[in-house]
């Protein structure tokens, strides 16, 4: 196949601003709708950027170390722009995404050598899956900031290739691998997630420079990615020598998320079965990541046959290790190829609800933007496949806005849904009360105190799952323990737990206390406690 070269003109650009702009138009619109409940994890960004502007500067997020901060230092500079506010972490969540898909076009047009087939990966990715459209408007920490960085891992890795391979020119190859390891190195700091970019590209780079600079220049090249990653993962490599690189390994291939029993080929074979029948479904856009529900149902065989044609189109090509095209194939292939591995071998997969499958939607609008600009003939066979991937996607978030509760959620354990709808509600009694210090749980403590400006302080020291398990990596930022502990009042929080509540009412008659109980929402709320309540007074709660 000769390479398609086209020239950037101004009809490509206008169709690309539209691409970007629809995806401004539509991202803005489901925030307008208020259909993203405000959750714990996203509160926690709010707080890190919060205490940044405050002089505080945290390397992980908090009681995370396999997930930098920063995402919290850019949301940081946007509470300088927008103000404090839930709707300034998520503008920055939408402005990365719009860097998203300018490199995936910049990405597409380097492995397709068409500027078409990349202007359609960036439709396809526009009005993206339900899946995608969750994680890259909610800031879980840094998913978006992974396939940015990602997706410039690869483009800067194949352009070190072509002048390694073609131009001869040292000074611009020392460059761009310096640039390479950098963002490889940042990535690991940012988000583990951009392993599934480094390894891949890291090792076709390695093997370019062992092929095309067997000379002393070569070592140089290679010295020069070293320096790269060391400069970009610098805060990973100031916690590991402060702390412990064992655990910073651990976490990060999932010691966080490390809650299954068996044997370790148990725990593949449920990964296995995990992906095929969640991961895949939750990929393509046929079910929400919180839930297994089949969305636009009646769509649902014709996408899969696309997508299938996707696959078989790609495995088609002839590979030749003297083409940069196929090179490149190969590699955007393998990052898929080591995500999924890494799913299976590691804790990570655990958990199939929809995040750690990301960097399959980047590869999938690549690869289905090469399959309708050259695997189908007719024009109008290419306007229908476009708009049949469009709007199914389009569908199926529709669906999702319409039942919320729970809203489009990152919470996939009922136990941690909570009807956010009632938090107003909730600051604003508490405060009247001026019950402003206690405990809670991991979804009601960091939503109240982003919300309330930290004038309301509950540390998760409770339980929010049913048979009451407990971990203390709940309590993420200990300096709340703190204030908790010196302050002279203390209230209990809980939410849709029968059980907590029983147990609770048990020790306050135990201790001879009275108290007050007020419903709101999904909220209970124990105040007006005639004594104290102290964390030691938990021991009854089962804390594994």
């Amino acid at each position: 196949m000769k390479d398609q070269k086209i020239i950037l003109n101004w009809k490509i650009i206008a169709g690309l601003s539209g691409g970007i702009i629809i995806a401004l138009v539509w991202k803005f619109a489901l925030l307008y709708t208020g259909v993203f409940p405000f959750n714990s994890d996203e509160a926690i960004v709010g707080l890190m950027a919060r205490h940044i502007l405050n002089g505080e500067l945290p390397i992980f997020f908090y009681g995370q170390a396999y997930m930098g901060s920063l995402d919290a230092f850019l949301v940081s500079a946007g509470f300088l722009i927008f103000g404090e506010s839930v709707q300034a972490i998520r503008y920055i969540q939408i402005f990365l995404y719009c860097g998203v898909l300018l490199t995936t076009f910049w990405l597409s047009s380097l492995v397709l050598r068409s500027y078409l087939a990349a202007l359609i990966s960036v439709f396809l990715l526009s009005i993206p899956t339900i899946n995608m459209t969750l994680y890259t408007t909610v800031s879980l920490g840094g998913y978006v900031e992974a396939l940015l960085i990602g997706n410039l891992i690869l483009c800067i890795g194949f352009l070190s290739a072509i002048v390694i391979k073609g131009e001869n020119n040292f000074k611009k190859s020392l460059l761009l691998l310096i640039g390479w390891g950098f963002l490889a190195g940042l990535g690991l700091w940012a988000n583990g997630i951009t392993l599934v970019f480094s390894i891949p590209v890291g090792a076709f780079l390695a093997y370019t420079i062992w092929q095309h600079e067997k000379t002393s220049k070569g070592i140089l090249l290679l010295v020069s990615v070293l320096i790269g990653s060391i400069i970009g993962a610098t805060p990973w490599l100031v916690y590991a020598v402060q702390n412990s690189p064992s655990q910073l390994m651990q976490e990060l291939f999932g010691s966080a998320v490390a809650v299954e029993g068996g044997s370790w080929i148990a725990q593949v074979f449920a990964h296995t079965v995990s992906f095929i029948l969640l991961g895949i479904p939750v990929t393509l856009g046929l079910r929400p990541p919180w839930e297994v529900r089949w969305l636009v149902l009646p769509m649902i065989p014709f996408v899969l046959f696309f997508w299938i044609l996707v696959i078989r189109f790609g495995k088609r090509s002839k590979f030749k290790t003297t083409n940069d095209i196929d090179w490149f194939r190969l590699v955007l292939a393998s990052v898929a190829a080591c995500l999924i591995l890494m799913f299976i071998f590691t804790h990570f997969g655990v958990d199939p609800s929809g995040r750690y499958f990301l960097p399959l939607s980047i590869v999938l609008a690549v690869f289905g933007g090469d399959f309708i600009d050259r695997g189908i003939i007719k024009k109008i066979w290419k306007w229908m496949a476009l708009c049949l991937i469009i709007s199914f996607q389009l569908i199926g978030t529709i669906q999702c806005m319409q039942r919320n509760p729970p809203g489009i959620t990152t919470q996939f354990d009922a136990s941690a849904v909570v009807d956010h709808l009632y938090d107003n509600e909730l600051i604003n009694f508490l405060k009247s009360k001026n019950e402003t210090r206690g405990y809670s749980n991991y979804w009601v403590s960091y939503p109240l105190a982003f919300l309330s400006q930290e004038e309301l302080i509950f540390t998760p020291k409770l339980p929010y799952h049913q048979d009451l398990r407990y971990t203390s990596r709940d309590d993420r930022y200990p300096p709340y323990g703190e204030i908790v502990t010196q302050s002279e009042r203390t209230t209990l929080i809980t939410t849709k737990n029968p059980s907590l509540d029983k147990r609770i009412r048990a020790l306050l008659l135990e201790k001879k206390m009275e108290w007050k109980e007020k419903v709101i929402g999904d909220y209970r709320v124990f105040y007006a406690l005639t004594a104290i309540i102290q964390e030691s007074d938990f021991h009854f709660l089962d804390q594994p």
